[in-house]
């Protein structure tokens, strides 16, 4: 299933569906999708503007097709400025998901060993983590 019309972005259908049926606010549906088309290991190692120091950005024409995806599904009713208000609370939902991630992650005393590698379709992360030992 195409994401935003974005030939570019692909989700399968049965995971596409089901966090639409199990999202009823713009806010759920985004980073729903961001979870499935980043994963976690992606997002936890990233914010949505790349701001943060030793984060990447996510791709901005995945968070791109995200936006045009819902606002075809939940914001066809409202202003563009409205449209501009939902959106913004969507992106601060991705951005707390990423937070609560690395929050969860470093919790639990998981240390990350990231190597980046750049590719036609943008950054991709290999890595691996270990519990910290106690």
């Amino acid at each position: 299933m195409l994401v935003g019309g974005n030939p570019n972005v692909a989700l399968p259908r049965q995971k596409y569906l089901d966090a639409l049926t199990r999202s009823n606010q713009p806010t759920h549906f985004a980073v729903r999708l961001a979870e499935l088309a980043f994963g976690d290991d992606i997002l936890v190692a990233s914010t949505v503007t790349g701001g943060k120091r030793g984060t990447m950005q996510l791709d901005p024409n995945v968070i791109s097709a995200i936006q045009d995806e819902v606002a075809g599904r939940f914001l066809n009713d409202l202003s563009p400025e409205q449209q501009n208000v939902v959106w913004r609370k969507c992106v601060t939902s991705i951005a707390t998901r990423c937070k609560t991630l690395r929050y969860n992650r470093a919790k639990a005393g998981e240390t990350r060993d990231w190597t980046f590698h750049s590719s036609q379709d943008g950054p991709r992360f290999q890595g691996s983590f270990t519990p910290e030992k106690n």
